[in-house]
């Protein structure tokens, strides 16, 4: 059964901004113990919420704690033109220390330049949900898929 894990926050200098778990992949993780490689437990951050970014970004800092490898270079349009970007495929959960936390969601994020926060959590992500924008209240919400778990209603 589905449901959705809804996250809510100010809207401060920078924007939405979430708190943010990024991690391996089920596959990376298998990979990894096969090869007998590391295994990153993760990395805890921010995100901020950019409904003008078709794609979620995240920053340098990111690929090197959880160690990494591009699954494909392509050319994206930034607020500086366009570039050459390495995509990277990471699970992302938004508001991990929230009670019914949205489930950890697989992204192809591609890294970049980020001005304020670990990811820029773009349309790829926001599409799967539903974000409410309260302005004149400063205040927004997030809800994305949660899968309902027995005992969880």
């Amino acid at each position: 059964m589905s449901g959705f894990g809804c996250i809510t926050g100010e809207i401060g200098a920078v924007g939405a901004v979430v708190e943010v778990e990024l991690g391996l992949t089920r596959e990376e993780i298998e990979h990894r113990r096969i090869d007998n490689r590391s295994i990153s437990t993760g990395f805890r951050g921010r995100g901020v919420i950019d409904t003008g970014a078709e794609a979620s970004v995240i920053t340098g800092a990111v690929v090197q704690a959880l160690a990494i490898t591009p699954v494909r270079h392509a050319t994206v349009l930034t607020t500086m033109g366009q570039v050459r970007a390495a995509a990277f495929t990471i699970l992302v959960t938004v508001g991990p220390g929230y009670k019914e936390p949205p489930d950890p969601l697989p992204v192809q994020a591609y890294e970049g330049l980020i001005d304020a926060g670990d990811i820029l959590i773009g349309r790829d992500i926001l599409n799967l949900g539903e974000l409410v924008w309260k302005g004149q209240e400063q205040r927004f919400s997030l809800s994305l898929p949660r899968t309902v778990r027995s005992g969880d209603a």
